[in-house]
């Protein structure tokens, strides 16, 4: 049966009118691939028919199977090339519905491009129609050059080999852009959704911060009322204002579902960026951990700031109100026959103006916060981007800082001047601080150590991340490799019917709440119970207000039949005691909790060494835990890798004295400074980095790199023993010491505390507290340990 080439053309124009029927995009796109791998498996059928007539010809046949010759030679490159247009069109219809899905392209413009189309397409078949005429019907088919010409494709091979395999490329890319069409639309519904929560996490803190701001407004206008002028009337309104404060937990939210949102995301794929002749260049990516990278580089360390001051607001209300609540008590105690507010409505309401003044601060922060974060979201966060052939796809910073201080070809040469210059002005400096350091008092030489570890306020933007405390996010995550694997092993282990019971060891800021929040949020992002004392918390509807007695707190959780085995996180186990339930005390709950409950319950439990080593004498803490875990030291390589993660987040650059970028060389001289004065304590090395950071400019930062005083010894028995109770306890207050003290404690230990607080190695909070300088705790460990007052080490 003689082929018809005809046939093949009609059958083409059917399959673009099938085409044609569909208005809507997704199936649009559809009919495209489907219907151009139809005509590409068309093409084929019809290239093996003219090619089995031309397998067994004669010379003397040349002329009656000259169609099968022109098919070949002349006419099946152009279909080719219209089946390589087909599959372009097919692409650029698929990058335009992700423009569209980004807001990169209006419907509108979407639709013209579809209608542009198939224009383009029908205009090109019709090309390839009068192309098939004027090879199939030659001016003068008897004429000699014809029959040369047949004769030169005779002898020879016939191409449709190369182009068989070239149609079926363009027949398998037709179906490979379909299926990455759909991951694609797949993914970008979950990208707009990660772009929709945090919008919608940030309105949330908006709206508690304004919400904040009306209930102080309310209390302001209840205070000026002359109705509510007696003291009992303005405690209740008071009490109920502050049980309208609730603990929202925005980042706990947000991580759950920015978690179920990222595993929805593709792993591994290649995608398609560019057309180049029969070609489609491709990217491989992997959009589950491109779009988390980024997240936590650019967007969660900026969202941990946000909930820093909406937290803070919200501690900042509920304090005014204590403050006030307190202080219209007092009036109300007072000896007369109805207590009034009358000479002391100003005195009350300052605490609620000041709250206000510094919220409206606080909220042009998170106006700037949160029009940061929707920049970036809007010009990065789009899955659309991948189509940008020079631009890697979610580019984080991180790589071109690490390019920036690894690179510099003149490191010897600037090194050798740097050193020389650094070594004269260190003998200078070093024969000028003998005299001045002899003539300091040892008062002098503790505020100037405290003085050289405090953060300026200007330098806020660049420090906050460094001295953020807790987990955010696995990006800002390095070293304890080993410590980890260890944990998941007893994890493991537990699920299988072990003892689940973790105790997690060291000095302050050794990581043990980030280590922690770590374990919670990559094994039990659901199922974590967090107790902290004097607080509340709610398990299948139900709340529960703790006290400081952990025995309650504890046998509520397991009083409540939950259908998960749940995790229980309790941090700082020092927090725990008051005047009526000792450390001891609840040591032996917890201990008594876990021998009863380890099978369904996983314990992790964080607490210093210095009560740990003292518990162990009396409470035997290794016996009742599966394990221990110590953080007390990094090594210097993982600090430096933590503090390089951290600066590179900032989007800043590392300069010198000389304004000039900071060498790789000197990069590790200021780490090695550092991690020798930390002693390997990974929280106490990006502080000291945060001390000495000054910003230049908005895009500049220095280490001024000041010298790292030693805290001086002003330890006398007194002020030891203050010392002690406060480094076991973490806070304290005047009563809790005259309950200790008895009357000893005035004057003697009264006189001591006051010297402490005055030099600023005690702290008053705002609730009337008392705890340590963070900055000078764990050298306060230290030389506690040197004079034998304390043993840190367990």
């Amino acid at each position: 049966m003689p082929v018809d080439n005809q046939i093949l053309l009609n059958e083409i124009d059917q399959n673009l009118a099938v085409v044609g029927q569909e208005s809507a995009v997704v199936p649009f796109v559809a009919a495209l691939s489907k219907q151009l791998q139809r005509s590409a498996n068309q093409l084929l059928a019809a290239g093996d028919a003219w090619a089995a007539e031309l397998s067994s010809i004669g010379r003397d046949e040349l002329s009656e199977r000259s169609l099968a010759f022109y098919f070949h030679y002349q006419w099946v490159d152009g279909a080719k090339y219209f089946l390589v247009l087909w599959r372009n069109v097919l692409f650029e219809n698929m990058k335009a519905h992700l423009l569209n899905m980004d807001g990169q392209l209006t419907t509108e413009q979407l639709r013209r491009l579809q209608h542009d189309s198939q224009e383009q397409l029908r205009t090109a078949k019709a090309e390839l129609d009068q192309l098939w005429i004027t090879a199939s019907q030659p001016a003068d088919p008897t004429a000699k050059s014809t029959r040369q010409q047949l004769e030169s494709w005779f002898l020879q091979s016939l191409p449709w080999p190369v182009y068989r395999k070239q149609v079926e490329t363009i027949s398998t890319q037709a179906a490979g852009l379909l299926e990455q069409h759909r991951v694609l639309t797949h993914d970008s519904g979950y990208v707009q959704q990660i772009r929709k929560l945090v919008h919608e996490t940030l309105e949330a803190c908006e709206k508690e911060v304004n919400l904040h701001l009306e209930m102080a407004m309310d209390g302001s206008q209840f205070l000026e009322d002359q109705e509510n002028n007696t003291a009992a009337k303005v405690v209740i309104h008071i009490e109920q204002l502050e049980s309208k404060i609730i603990q929202q937990k925005h980042s706990k939210r947000f991580t759950q579902q920015l978690d179920h949102q990222l595993h929805a995301l593709t792993a591994t794929t290649s995608i398609p960026v560019v057309t180049a002749g029969l070609t489609l260049q491709s990217k491989d990516i992997n959009f589950q951990r491109h779009i988390s990278r980024w997240l936590d580089s650019e967007i969660l360390p900026l969202l941990y700031e946000v909930w820093e001051i909406t937290i803070h607001v919200r501690n900042s209300l509920k304090m005014a109100l204590i403050n006030i609540r307190n202080r219209a008590i007092i009036l109300k105690n007072e000896p007369v026959e109805v207590p009034t507010i009358a000479n002391s409505r100003d005195n009350l309401k300052q605490a609620l103006d000041i709250f206000r003044q510094q919220t409206q601060v606080r909220q042009s922060e998170l106006t700037e916060l949160q029009q940061l974060i929707g920049q970036r979201l809007d010009k990065d966060l789009r899955l659309s981007n991948i189509f940008r052939e020079n631009e890697l796809f979610l580019r984080i910073p991180l790589q071109s800082t690490f390019n920036q201080l690894r690179t510099n070809q003149n490191e010897l040469l600037v090194s050798f001047h740097t050193w020389w210059e650094r070594q004269r002005r260190r003998v200078n400096r070093y024969l000028l601080s003998v005299q001045q350091e002899e003539s300091l008092s040892v008062a002098e030489k503790t505020v100037r150590y405290l003085r050289s570890r405090s953060i300026q306020e200007e330098n806020n933007p660049y420090t906050s991340i460094f001295l953020t405390k807790g987990y955010i996010g696995e990006s800002f995550w390095v070293g304890r490799t080993a410590e980890l694997q260890r944990a998941t092993n007893l994890i493991k282990h537990w699920r299988q019917g072990y003892r689940g019971a973790v105790l997690l060891t060291g000095n302050r800021f050794s990581g043990k709440s980030l280590f922690g929040d770590l374990i919670s949020n990559k094994f039990f992002a659901d199922e974590t119970i967090r107790l902290l004392p004097n607080s509340t918390f709610s398990l299948e509807g139900r709340s529960f207000n703790t006290t400081y007695d952990l025995g309650e707190a504890l046998d509520f959780v397991a009083n409540q039949h939950l259908n998960y085995k749940p995790f229980i996180w309790l941090d700082d186990l020092e927090l725990w005691q008051d005047a009526d339930n000792t450390i001891a005390d609840n040591v032996v709950q917890l201990h008594r909790h876990i021998d009863q409950y380890a099978g369904r319950i996983f314990y992790l439990v964080s607490a210093g060494n210095a009560l740990l080593h003292m518990l162990q004498r009396t409470q035997l803490m290794d016996a009742h835990f599966q394990a221990t875990i110590r953080l007390d030291v990094m090594s210097k390589e993982d600090i430096s890798q933590a503090v390089l993660i951290r600066h590179s987040a900032t989007h800043k650059e590392l300069v010198g004295p000389d304004n000039r970028t900071v060498l790789p060389g000197d990069f590790q001289r200021m780490i090695s400074r550092i991690y020798h004065t930390c002693r390997g304590n990974i929280g106490e090395a990006l502080n000291l980095w945060a001390y000495a950071a000054q910003l230049e400019d908005n895009d500049r930062v220095s280490q001024q790199m000041p010298i790292h005083y030693r805290l001086p010894d002003f330890i006398e028995p007194d002020s030891a023993l203050l010392l002690r109770i406060l480094l076991l306890e973490r806070r304290t207050n005047e009563y809790r010491l005259r309950q200790r003290f008895g009357p000893a404690f005035n004057p003697r230990y009264s006189g001591a505390l006051r010297r402490l607080i005055s030099i600023g190695i005690i702290q008053r909070q705002l609730d009337n507290w008392l705890e340590l300088n963070e900055s000078a705790v764990n050298d306060l460990t230290y030389l506690l340990e040197q004079k034998q007052y304390l043993n840190f080490k367990y």
